[in-house]
């Protein structure tokens, strides 16, 4: 009884990465708190997709991705501080989902500026699979 079918398979794995820099306190930080948690509500519709969410500065997992939205509520009260450490936190987002077993992988990087190093943000950008 063997059957054949073609048919679109979602199989994704997202990561979005926050930005809650001194640069993004007040409104900013708020507006990308409800960005990426409307993200989350919008993509638990999706059996094949898994989504986490991480904040830089600091190594912050706001949502890992087994984790329910619902649970990671509480997480998504954000704030700004610090620097831009936006090099860093590719890397370890590009890990993250490298370690996943979905076919396509998908970073989302949510920032309103410059790292702290242009030159090994943009290196590490080139690095990762297109």
């Amino acid at each position: 009884f063997a059957k054949t079918g073609e048919g679109i398979s979602m199989n994704t794995a997202i990561h979005v990465v926050v930005d809650v820099s001194g640069s993004m306190s007040g409104h900013r930080v708020a507006i990308a708190a409800q960005a990426a948690l409307t993200a989350a509500i919008a993509l638990a519709a999706y059996d094949e997709v898994a989504l986490a969410i991480s904040v830089f500065p600091g190594n912050g997992l706001v949502k890992d991705f087994d984790q329910t939205w619902r649970k990671a509520l509480p997480n998504f009260a954000l704030r700004g501080d610090g620097g831009t450490p936006m090099t860093e936190a590719m890397v370890r987002a590009g890990s993250a989902l490298a370690q996943r077993d979905e076919h396509r992988k998908i970073m989302i990087l949510v920032t309103d500026g410059d790292p702290n190093n242009v030159a090994s943000a943009r290196a590490v950008a080139r690095m990762l699979p297109k």
